[in-house]
């Protein structure tokens, strides 16, 4: 489920950081763009909660969901915390950050939690991620200085661009961001449910 997550938060993370600018541009004009950084952090926060989700699902099957709960509040309170401290000041920019932030307290708790029903350690868990984490954090700095300048006119441009992008992107993160036995993991992965699909 990581590795599934991993590869496409970075193919579709890289995209929209790549032409957000532009897809914004042409539905409402550029005075209307929030800018690169925060552009890159809601890429973040989108990634962030997608992983966070995964063990979400896993702790809602063993039925640990008091822990859940507390510590969801207690993610809650810190970025409320944090958001209202630094949004005065930074803005968008500090909603962010205070979410970021906050939900570090997951990022962390689940894993924990998922690892002891599965008898994984936090390290076991965050060591496979290790390589795609990597690529895809210089993915998203790479596309986000690109989609400051890159600019696409029109919407069938921009159409055009992002079906480009999105197959380089996949083959960069399946091919850089993964170890062989990795990708067989996922191509494994992916017949299992064509498989599925198929059957009804």
């Amino acid at each position: 489920m990581l590795l599934t997550s991993s590869l496409f938060a970075g193919v579709l993370g890289a995209v929209v950081l790549l032409w957000n600018r532009s897809f914004v541009t042409l539905w409402v004009g550029d005075e209307h763009y929030a800018g690169m950084w925060v552009n890159l952090f809601l890429v973040l926060m989108a990634v962030q909660l997608l992983l966070i989700r995964n063990d979400t699902y896993l702790i809602d099957l063993t039925l640990n969901v008091r822990r859940k709960v507390i510590l969801g509040f207690v993610s809650f309170l810190i970025s409320s915390s944090i958001a209202v401290v630094l949004a005065p000041f930074l803005g968008v920019m500090g909603l962010c950050l205070g979410i970021l932030l906050g939900r570090l307290v997951l990022t962390l708790a689940y894993p924990t939690l998922t690892g002891t029903f599965l008898g994984s350690s936090l390290p076991a868990q965050l060591r496979p991620l290790l390589r795609p984490g990597l690529l895809m954090g210089a993915l998203f700095v790479v596309s986000a200085y690109i989609g400051e300048i890159a600019s696409a006119k029109k919407w069938l441009h921009l159409i055009a661009y992002i079906g480009i992008n999105v197959p380089l992107m996949f083959v960069a993160m399946f091919w850089g961001g993964f170890s062989a036995q990795q990708r067989t993991v996922l191509i494994r992965r992916v017949m299992n449910l064509t498989l599925k699909a198929q059957n009804g």
